[in-house]
C-alpha cells in the first residue's frame, strides 16, 4: 500500500479520500453512534491517548458534546518522552477546556522499574481511573478502538461493549481502516503528534502507531523507537 504514496503527496492523497462516498457513510454512521451512546449516558467521557484514533473520536464526540469530558494518562517518563507527552497535553488543551479535561499519571511510573513491571502501570493507571469514573461519575466511555488495529481488538469490542465493571464502552470508528482515520485528521486540520510523520518515512501511514516507547510489551518497535527519537526534533529526555 505505500506504492499509493509514489505520485502525491500523503495530505494530498487523505483528503481525496475524505471526498469519497466510503469515506463520508463511515464519519455519518460514526456520528449516529455516538448520537446513541449520548442518548444513553447522562455522564460520558472520552478517553484520549493522544494517538490519531482516540483524538479523531474525540473531535467527533465534541461535535456532539462540546463539554463532554476528556480523560488521559500520562505513562510517565520510562515509557512516554516528555516532548511527546508536552505535546499531547497542549493539542488536548487546545481542543478543550481546562474544566474538561482529567489528565493523571502516578509517581510510581517515573520509577525505571515501570519500564517492565506491568502490574505496576495496572495498578496504578485503574486505581486511578476506577477513583476518577466513581467521582466524575461517568457511566460511558468513548474508545479509539478499530477493529483493523489486532484480531483480539476485533473479538472484544465492538460499537457497544460492556467492561468488567458493566460500565458502556462505546467505540465510533470500530470499522474504520487506518486510511480514514489520517483522512479524518487532515479534513478536518486535527492536531497529532508529529512523531507520526517521523514512523510514516520509516513504515509508512498505514503502519504509524503511537504506542508506549521502550515498551517491552511492544518490543518489536524497541529499535523503531531508539531511531526515531534520535531525529533532531525528538530527542530522548530523561528528565
Amino acid at each position: 500500500m505505500r506504492s499509493t504514496f509514489r505520485d502525491m503527496q500523503a495530505e494530498e492523497y487523505f483528503l481525496a479520500w475524505a471526498e469519497t462516498e466510503e469515506f463520508k457513510k463511515k464519519v455519518e454512521n460514526a456520528k449516529r453512534v455516538i448520537q446513541q451512546a449520548l442518548s444513553m449516558a447522562e455522564k460520558p467521557y472520552v478517553a484520549v491517548s493522544g494517538g490519531k484514533d482516540s483524538l479523531t473520536v474525540l473531535h467527533l464526540v465534541l461535535r456532539e458534546k462540546p463539554d463532554v469530558d476528556v480523560w488521559h494518562w500520562d505513562h510517565g517518563k520510562w515509557l512516554m518522552p516528555r516532548s511527546v507527552e508536552q505535546e499531547i497535553v497542549k493539542m488536548l488543551r487546545k481542543m478543550c477546556k481546562s474544566e474538561q479535561l482529567v489528565i493523571e499519571s502516578s509517581k510510581s511510573l517515573d520509577e525505571e522499574e515501570a519500564r517492565w513491571d506491568y502490574k505496576r502501570w495496572y495498578r496504578a493507571f485503574w486505581e486511578k481511573l476506577d477513583r476518577i469514573a466513581k467521582e466524575r461519575k461517568w457511566d460511558l466511555c468513548f474508545l479509539g478502538i478499530r477493529a483493523e488495529e489486532s484480531h483480539r481488538r476485533k473479538s472484544r469490542y465492538d460499537f457497544f461493549t460492556k467492561d468488567s465493571l458493566g460500565l458502556t464502552i462505546c467505540c465510533p470508528i470500530f470499522d474504520w481502516g487506518w486510511r480514514d482515520v489520517w483522512a479524518y485528521v487532515f479534513a478536518n486540520k486535527l492536531p497529532y503528534p508529529k512523531v507520526y510523520d517521523r514512523l510514516a518515512e520509516l513504515v509508512g501511514w498505514e503502519n504509524a502507531r503511537l504506542t508506549t516507547f521502550f515498551d517491552y510489551e511492544f518490543a518489536w518497535k524497541m529499535d523503531l523507537d531508539k531511531f526515531v527519537l534520535w531525529k533532531k526534533h525528538y530527542p530522548f529526555e530523561e528528565d
